[in-house]
């Protein structure tokens, strides 16, 4: 069997496959992480500026 026309993962074997898989999942997971802590600034901003004291109760407890 030729390795023309196949893709360079079919082409490197398993341990390869592997490697860009776990590749994807983690460079995905800090895109997740980035997105969650612009959430979460967002969200600490807007509760020390713009909230009442009973805003913040439930943080503290």
């Amino acid at each position: 069997m030729s390795a023309e026309g196949k893709g360079r993962i079919r082409c490197n074997g398993p341990d390869y496959l592997a490697h860009a898989l776990l590749d994807a999942v983690v460079d995905n997971s800090f895109l997740i992480l980035e997105t969650i802590s612009t959430e979460l600034e967002s969200l600490e901003e807007s509760l020390l500026t713009d909230s009442a004291p009973t805003d913040l109760r439930w943080a503290w407890s």
